[in-house]
């Protein structure tokens, strides 16, 4: 199982909903995680400019088997087009 811990957007902390499963040796094109709009809001981003975030592995068995967490957050910045 992977899900995404410690979201935050534009430096504000945001919930946000992630869990899939990827099996040993498998592939997944999944979305890593979502913001809902109304988190948005009531942080009062109108557009996002990055979003920073860690990743947590689990076991799918127990969910207590295996705990590792990517050591550094990872960050995506949006940069508009050149015109």
């Amino acid at each position: 199982m992977v899900t995404s811990e410690n979201t935050s957007v534009n430096d504000a902390s945001c919930m946000a909903s992630s869990a899939f499963e990827v099996p040993a040796g498998k592939r997944t094109n999944d979305d890593i995680f979502a913001v809902y709009e109304s988190t948005l809001e009531e942080q009062w981003i109108d557009q996002i400019e990055y979003v920073e975030f860690s990743i947590r592995y689990y076991d799918n068995d127990n969910w207590q088997g295996l705990d590792f967490e990517v050591p550094n957050p990872f960050k995506i910045e949006f940069v508009e087009p050149a015109s």
